[in-house]
């Protein structure tokens, strides 16, 4: 059984919605990469600004106090980090899959444009091999010498 010509066209039209759908989600993900890695370089920022602030607290340090309060910060500041650190690679591996799922809707759009394109050579060859014939048909009869 073969795909009307019609129905090929308005799966063509489908899945280039589904493909925008997903081109759309990819922008929405890499957005999200892009403010995670603004938020990393914040942090990083902040962080060196942190080591410096420590390095001056430990260099003052007259008790054991001001010890523990530069390792809290120390360690704030790493923790920071890290969940910036683990947010960025949830974010760049979402924006991945999300650029995956776009290659696989492009990808079917291409392969349903061929089939549309297969469908009307199909049908314009059909429609000249039958003008053609119809021209043959007249053409013959015409040169039948009526008695």
């Amino acid at each position: 059984m073969t795909i009307s010509l019609r129905t090929a066209r308005a799966l063509q039209r489908a899945r280039s919605r589904l493909r925008d759908v997903a081109a759309a989600a990819h922008a929405r993900r890499v957005a999200t990469v892009e403010r995670a890695a603004l938020t990393r370089a914040e942090l990083d920022a902040r962080a060196e600004v942190t080591f410096d602030d420590a390095a001056a607290t430990l260099a003052h340090a007259t008790s054991v106090r001001a010890f523990d309060q530069a390792a809290l910060q120390l360690d704030a500041s790493a923790a920071e980090l890290r969940a910036a650190e683990h947010e960025l690679a949830c974010a760049t591996q979402a924006a991945e899959i999300s650029a995956a799922a776009v290659r696989l809707r492009a990808q079917q759009v291409r392969a349903t444009e061929a089939l549309v394109e297969r469908l009307d050579e199909a049908r314009a060859s059909s429609e000249q091999r039958l003008e053609q014939r119809t021209a043959d048909d007249r053409a013959g009869r015409r040169r039948t010498p009526t008695p």
